[in-house]
């Protein structure tokens, strides 16, 4: 890595600046980030259609399209994080001028399971959200599962709202969850340390850009119905819809918050810690250190 050189000038941003940024680096890693996104949301997709398809097997009935759609997105919200390991990894690579392998990152994003599996799996919820998933019996009416996924996912939306670069912590910092001293930065510890002092900023950072998101996604799936109208000269919701577009358009909605996410978070370092000044410092330091050796 060139700590000195980075694909992107380091200085503090606004959200509106960040999401104009996010899009650009998005247009340009579109497809690194999407095969490192591909496989996981695929498969997700497909035991998701597994277990909740049903829902919408009769496509003109609009009162179980719209269930199954609300479902899906319950459960896209809440397994993303998760799916965007191998992406994060791949950005704090990337915008060092570094050129990672794409099967390197995945790879080494395995390294940090245990970590992951502790943080996202049983403290964020996304292990219950499989849990409650596969307890949702087929062709019943709506019930205990689903309610409870409803509640999950505002407990999800409010923990990711106040600590939300828990992934760029292990995945980017690579802080242990236990530390062998007392004077180790754990996880938790450098969690508090990164995110309390700018909380009321992130919320509100967490409900625009919740906002957005939604709004983005939305106009995706309008954008493929559109499609669907001049191709097919039909706006009826068909399977091709139903089971192949509106999934696709919450996992691309995903993808492009991975890196505003990412991006966010090299901003709050910024503004906390003076970023900016300790690459230039770590970059002349190794200079140096390699002109001594």
């Amino acid at each position: 890595m060139e700590l000195d050189r980075t694909r992107i000038t380091i200085h503090e941003r606004s959200l509106m600046e960040l999401l104009d940024l996010s899009l650009k680096v998005f247009m340009v890693y579109w497809r690194a980030l999407a095969l490192l996104m591909f496989v996981p949301s695929t498969l997700l997709t497909a035991v998701f259609l597994y277990q909740i398809g049903w829902m919408a097997s009769d496509v003109e009935n609009t009162e179980s399209v719209a269930r199954y759609v609300w479902v899906m997105t319950l459960l896209v919200f809440l397994t993303s994080p998760l799916v965007s390991v191998p992406a994060t990894m791949y950005l704090g690579r990337v915008m060092f001028m570094d050129t990672p392998r794409l099967r390197n990152m995945i790879w080494e994003s395995l390294r940090f399971w245990l970590s992951l599996t502790y943080v996202q799996l049983f403290l964020r919820g996304t292990g219950l959200a499989f849990l409650l998933l596969f307890m949702i019996e087929p062709y019943n009416d709506m019930g205990g599962p689903e309610w409870f996924l409803v509640m999950l996912c505002i407990y999800a939306a409010f923990v990711r709202s106040m600590r939300p670069f828990v992934n760029e912590i292990i995945v980017l910092e690579r802080n242990p969850l236990r530390g062998k001293t007392t004077d180790t930065i754990t996880v938790a510890r450098r969690s508090q340390s990164l995110h309390t002092p700018n909380s009321g900023d992130l919320l509100g950072r967490w409900i625009a850009s919740a906002a957005i998101a939604t709004l983005m996604a939305s106009t995706l799936v309008g954008i493929g119905w559109f499609a669907q109208l001049l191709v097919m000269l039909d706006w009826h919701w068909g399977r091709w819809m139903v089971f192949v577009w509106v999934p696709t358009s919450m996992w691309i909605t995903a993808v492009y918050f991975t890196v505003v996410r990412f991006l966010c978070y090299l901003d709050l370092r910024i503004r906390l810690e003076g970023w900016e000044v300790e690459l230039v410092i770590r970059a002349a330091a190794a200079q140096l250190e390699g002109q001594l050796a």
